[in-house]
């Protein structure tokens, strides 16, 4: 019972009594203080005693449903689950969170904090640390959870959406299929992004060239259009990947623009939007989106916000500074006149 790469997870191993709650309860606020969502999951050996006999919730449970008890500031789930492993688990409390922390599943495979006295001999299976006293010790914890954290985030798969669509009317003909220099400016984003990431995805009804009519095309969420509606496809399509969203506008997007910009994540970023002054705001269109960013812009769909700028006003955001020396990649072409000044820093 192998749980998901995503999101990391680090187990606390221990006997009864030795202080794993304790050790757990110290580290979630360490965890929060570095900018962290952080998810607990717990195995039990006895039966559950989550609500009050008597109360609503309570007595629907007992009938045989799985409840969900929304407050204004707080929810609580209760499932009929005979055997819940860890990979099921997992995904019910993961959403927007960077960090699971695990009391008990001794039998999954999950790097782990090992609790144990002072003489004690043997280590557990995947143990990355060994502490003789939790509260003494939590500062050690939170190092080697931090490490698997940024172990997990650096191996974090990449992938590329290249969003095709709109009409283009003031264009006269489709931005994918402009000629960029013997290519058109999507073969050209391409083949700049191709190189440096797992995979290549199409997103949205666009015409696209003939070379490139053979990579997978996501159609955009029901109900939501535009570049919204592409994003959340394909956070839904391979939602344990880092995605690269790059519209079919950016005739100067080039490598190095893509190395710096994958280069940029940190663990507790749900969007990397690069700016192109310090004034200004993150571009969104040639912008890294972590699986974090998923449950945000979701419900902002759901509340019918279609603008992907607003959607991301829910998420935590990162906007740095491009250098100077790649600040035309993020230039978009919307007018024959924009177009036509791309063309010149084209030409050798």
């Amino acid at each position: 019972d192998n749980p998901p790469s995503w999101p990391p997870a680090v187990g606390v191993s221990g006997r009864s009594g030795s202080g794993k709650t304790l050790l757990i309860q110290g580290l979630v606020p360490r965890l929060i203080r570095r900018g962290l969502r952080v998810s607990v999951v717990k195995h039990c050996t006895h039966r559950i005693e989550a609500d009050r006999p008597g109360k609503d919730t309570d007595r629907i449970f007992a009938a045989g449903a799985d409840v969900l008890a929304a407050g204004p500031e707080e929810a609580f789930a209760r499932f009929h689950a005979v055997h819940m492993p860890l990979s099921l688990a997992l995904p019910r409390v993961a959403g927007e969170c960077d960090v699971c922390l695990v009391e008990g599943y001794r039998g999954v495979a999950l790097p782990r904090i090992q609790i144990a006295d002072k003489g004690e001999t043997g280590s557990a299976e995947n143990s990355i640390l060994r502490v003789s006293d939790s509260a003494a010790q939590l500062e050690e914890a939170e190092k080697a959870v931090w490490q698997v954290i940024e172990r997990v985030n650096a191996s974090l798969p990449a992938m590329a959406l290249l969003l095709v669509g709109g009409r283009s009317r003031r264009m006269g003909e489709p931005k994918a299929l402009l000629d960029a220099g013997g290519v058109t400016v999507l073969e050209r984003i391409a083949s700049a992004a191709g190189p440096l990431v797992g995979g290549l995805v199409l997103g949205g009804a666009g015409v696209v060239p003939a070379s490139l009519a053979g990579l997978p095309c996501l159609p955009d969420v029901p109900g939501v259009q535009g570049p919204l509606g592409g994003i959340l496809s394909a956070l839904r399509w391979q939602p344990a990947a880092r995605w690269l969203v790059a519209a079919c506008d950016l005739p100067l997007l080039t490598a190095d623009a893509v190395k710096w910009l994958l280069h940029q994540p940190r663990p507790g970023d749900d969007a990397i939007c690069p700016r192109l002054a310090e004034d200004a705001d993150g571009e969104p269109l040639f912008a890294l989106y972590a699986p974090t960013a998923r449950p945000a812009l979701d419900r902002a769909a759901e509340a019918g916000v279609r603008s992907v700028k607003e959607a991301l006003s829910a998420t935590r955001v990162r906007a740095p500074l491009i250098p100077a020396s790649l600040r035309a990649a993020w230039t978009n072409v919307n007018t024959p006149e924009e177009w036509d000044a791309a063309r010149q820093a084209l030409t050798p």
